[in-house]
């Protein structure tokens, strides 16, 4: 839900109370006895790594993304790395399950198949939109393809050397 406001990364800390480390307390709250807090701390890491070139972009400049079928927050993300992409992070704030159609700008993204990210599966992308279902407390990271001028047309254009590249045999 941060990243979908405008977070950039994720600070974390470790504060031991003094009163809380002796006998008796609940040690599974307290780094370095919480798995639970650990765990997430790693999954936040993962996530963070993955989305990283998409949290570089500017915010502005990505297409609008409208939800439809609960009240689940959205935002898109331009990535900036060679070939581009659009990253739809969607979070559902409530204790209940949604079937949601999720629709972007359809002069930004590619026809085809969006990966699920950290799910392992795909949903379709047809006309800028798609379907697919969140979990209560759940969220999603989907990443598009970026329309390209040369999609519309009957061939695609014939590769060419980079003039950025700085190797001189490429």
């Amino acid at each position: 839900m941060a990243w979908i406001h405008g977070a950039y990364g994720v600070m974390w800390f470790e504060h031991e109370d003094s009163v809380m480390a002796g006998p008796g307390s609940d040690q599974r709250l307290r780094f370095p006895n919480s798995p639970n807090l650990w765990f997430e701390c790693q999954r936040l890491a993962v996530e963070g790594a993955e989305l990283a070139p998409a949290f570089q972009s500017h915010r502005a400049a990505a297409p609008s993304v409208h939800v439809s079928g609960g009240a689940v927050h959205a935002t898109a993300l331009l990535e900036q790395r060679r070939g581009g992409g659009i990253v739809v992070l969607l979070a559902n704030p409530t204790n209940e399950p949604a079937q949601i159609r999720v629709s972007v700008d359809s002069d930004a993204v590619a026809d085809g198949t969006a990966p699920i990210l950290f799910v392992g599966r795909n949903v379709t992308v047809k006309g800028g939109a798609f379907h697919d279902s969140i979990d209560a407390w759940g969220t999603r990271a989907y990443r598009m393809e970026p329309r390209t001028a040369w999609q519309d047309a009957s061939e695609p254009p014939t590769p060419t050397l980079n003039p950025q590249n700085l190797l001189s045999n490429p």
